[in-house]
Order: C-alpha cells, then sequence, then structure tokens
C-alpha cells in the first residue's frame, strides 16, 4: 500500500510539473506571436479606434495611447536585458560550483526568465538534480553553490536590475518602482509583484 501510495504520489507530481511545463512553454512561444501580430494590426487599427472618440478628444487621446505603447515596449525591453543578464550571472554561478551543463542552463534560465519566475520554477530544480546525480548523491556544498547562483541573480535583479532598467526604460524613479511592487505585492500577491511596472506606467501616464 505504502509503495503503491508513493508511486501515485510521485507520478502526480511528475504530471503536475510536465503540465505546468507545457503550458509556461504555451506561454513563452504564443505571447511573442500574438505580440507580433498586434503590432503588426496596430497602425491599421488606431485610426478606427481614434474614429470612435470625440473630435475635440481625439489628438489627446491618440498622444495617450502613443505613450503607453511607448512605456509599455520600453518594459519588454527591460525585461529582456534582465533576462539576459540573469542568464549570464547564473551560467557563471553554475560554471564556478561546477553544476553539470552549467553554461547551457545558464542560457535556459535566462530564456525562461523573460516569463516572470520561469527560470526558478523550471530551470532552478532541473539544475539541482542534475547536480546531485552528478555528484552520486546528496552533496550540500554542490547544491548550496547552485542554489546561491540563482539566489543572487534574483537578488540583483530585485534589487539593482528592475530599479535601474525599468526606471530607465519606463521614466519612473527606481524608489517609485520599488515602492509600487512592495504596495501592489502585499495588496495583489504574485501577480501584483508581476504587474507592478506596466500597471505603473498605464496609470501614471493616465493620471497626466
Amino acid at each position: 500500500g505504502g509503495v503503491a501510495w508513493a508511486a501515485d504520489h510521485l507520478f502526480g507530481l511528475v504530471a503536475t510539473g510536465l503540465s505546468g511545463l507545457f503550458t509556461l512553454l504555451s506561454f513563452v512561444l504564443l505571447v511573442p506571436l500574438y505580440l507580433f501580430g498586434f503590432l503588426k494590426i496596430y497602425d491599421r487599427v488606431r485610426p478606427s479606434v481614434l474614429g470612435l472618440c470625440p473630435a475635440q478628444e481625439r489628438d489627446r487621446f491618440d498622444l495617450v495611447i502613443r505613450r503607453i505603447d511607448t512605456a509599455l515596449a520600453g518594459f519588454f525591453r527591460g525585461q529582456v536585458t534582465c533576462s539576459l543578464i540573469k542568464g549570464a550571472v547564473v551560467a557563471t554561478g553554475f560554471t564556478i560550483a561546477g553544476t553539470p551543463y552549467g553554461l547551457l542552463l545558464g542560457i535556459l534560465y535566462g530564456l525562461f526568465s523573460i516569463v516572470p519566475y520561469g527560470g526558478v520554477l523550471f530551470i532552478f530544480p532541473l539544475a539541482e538534480a542534475l547536480t546531485a546525480i552528478d555528484a552520486g548523491g546528496i552533496v550540500p556544498g554542490r547544491l548550496f553553490g547552485t542554489a546561491a547562483a540563482v539566489g543572487g541573480a534574483e537578488l540583483l535583479e530585485g534589487a539593482l536590475l528592475v530599479p535601474l532598467i525599468f526606471g530607465k526604460e519606463t521614466g519612473l524613479h527606481p524608489l517609485v518602482l520599488l515602492v509600487c511592487i512592495f504596495v501592489l505585492g502585499q495588496l495583489l500577491g504574485v501577480f501584483g509583484v508581476l504587474a507592478a511596472v506596466p500597471l505603473t506606467v498605464v496609470g501614471k501616464i493616465l493620471i497626466e
């Protein structure tokens, strides 16, 4: 009975992990396609949308749309920049810690990090598992080195990269971004943390 329960439990964990991985990969693949399609039709759709606005407000509405579009494009550029830097940091850390396939896993970590927490959820467990297999068992020093590389990259992102890079791309003061991330994180949980920067940018433009 105990063996069957353990097998069922393990199968459930594997199925859940594969389902989450499929969802993430679908998100990574489909979002750029949808975004590309939206950008392709954006210039053709905008006149129709503006035509629905009162004539006296049309120019101002168009300006607001353009500012939001520019700011969100800056947010996506910042996200890609952060992911590339995190990938380089993790690859270096994995290599120093002796993590198997450290360079490849670091590159994958950066790619998955384009989706917030993607690297932590999927690449970090894989790196720890490969480290344990390569060491022939649980070796605390090597596992800690792998974890330290990931922890250092995430700490660097939260404390330095997000305020500086997103502040530059979006025109918001780094302190404002940190406060908004903290407040929205407390109010909305993980979603608040993920959406804090774009929501703050859009809110600032609308208020102005």
